[in-house]
């Protein structure tokens, strides 16, 4: 299955309240939009850590199990759900 990265991207961004824009720039910024991107201890499209995981409430475990398993709708749900978590955090900081 192939995952509609524009339409994923807008319903995550929607979601918490993000540009969706701003969030498809972070995603060409670190994983030039590839849903299995494995660098060191950060996966997915927004090239997350166990931490933002913890903090986001997603299982680094799944998501992991996801990219290893190439099942791009899941990679790309939860590495979406996760980063976009953190970067709505990171603005209510600002």
């Amino acid at each position: 299955m192939t995952i509609d990265l524009s339409v994923a991207i807008d319903i995550k961004a929607t979601a918490h309240g993000l540009d969706p824009k701003l969030v498809a720039a972070v995603v060409r910024h670190r994983s030039r939009g590839y849903v299995f991107a494995v660098r060191d201890q950060a996966l997915g499209l927004m090239q997350v850590s166990p931490e933002d995981c913890e903090m986001a409430g997603v299982s680094w475990d799944d998501l992991r199990r996801a990219i290893e398993a190439k099942n791009d709708e899941t990679a790309a749900e939860l590495g979406l759900e996760v980063g976009c978590a953190v970067l709505a955090r990171q603005q209510r900081q600002i």
